[in-house]
């Protein structure tokens, strides 16, 4: 990671830098920035969502420009992406992640969890829903098949949703999640390995962070563009959905 002088030395010069006036509603792709740029950028954004000053929709449109004009291979130099990698091991049910706790320590206050998800391939993030955080995926290698959906309503045993997204999701791309849109996701590696870049900020608003692993394939409709479908304990969750298992009628 840059030093503090380096970054200041970079912002002299003019790193260009994605505006995030809080009234924005649509965002263009950047030009492509150094690692230490989008960081600034996304340190702002998650800053100005913690104060209130922009919504949760808002930082996703946000934090995927500033990711998706990254310039690559310098963000993966920056992360020392290939040691890592090189140290996971990937499991035969689901993921592994790997903490970035030098991203992090970059900016005081902690703002943002930063990790790096590792999937092989027919392996899968499972499908789950989140309350009280966002959070951004770059793919950083490989590809994935990327459904999500919004979460209308839920109780503690199951949660209504609707299908938003249902897309490969190749080297370089992003998505994100929040309460507002786009709420549950589900990644399968159609490569022999796959890695997402993940940045989250949690416990919104002062509460705490939840995340709840569904079973759509269960799911029951309830009309032309909603599923009522079950909620599943993690083990439940790999056992059905860790590996290959990808079949759904949206």
């Amino acid at each position: 990671m840059l030093d503090l002088d380096r970054r200041s030395l970079l912002g002299l010069l003019g790193v260009a830098l994605v505006e995030l006036a809080a009234g924005c509603s649509s965002f263009r792709r950047p030009v492509r920035s150094t690692a230490s740029a989008w960081l600034r950028e996304i340190d702002r954004a998650c800053t100005e969502l913690r104060s209130g000053a922009i919504s949760q929709s808002h930082w996703q449109s946000a934090t995927e420009a500033t990711l998706q004009g990254t310039d690559l291979p310098s963000l993966l130099a920056e992360l020392e992406f290939e040691r890592i990698v090189s140290e996971l091991r990937l499991p035969d049910l689901g993921v592994t992640t790997q903490r970035l706790s030098r991203l992090e320590n970059a900016f005081p206050g902690h703002r943002f969890i930063a990790k790096i998800f590792g999937v092989q391939r027919d392996r899968a993030i499972i499908p789950h829903g989140h309350r009280n955080m966002v959070s951004v995926h770059l793919v950083l290698s490989g590809e994935f098949d990327l459904r999500q959906f919004d979460r209308i309503s839920e109780t503690d045993e199951h949660m209504v949703i609707r299908q938003t997204v249902d897309e490969t999701a190749p080297t370089d791309s992003a998505s994100s999640i929040s309460d507002e849109m786009n709420n549950v996701h589900w990644f399968r590696a159609t490569s022999d390995r796959a890695y997402t870049l993940d940045l989250i900020v949690s416990n919104l608003a002062d509460r705490p962070f939840e995340i709840n692993n569904i079973d759509p394939q269960a799911g029951q409709r309830i009309s032309a563009t909603e599923l009522k479908v079950p909620k599943l304990n993690v083990d439940e969750a790999l056992r059905k959905y860790g590996k290959s298992n990808w079949e759904f009628a949206a």
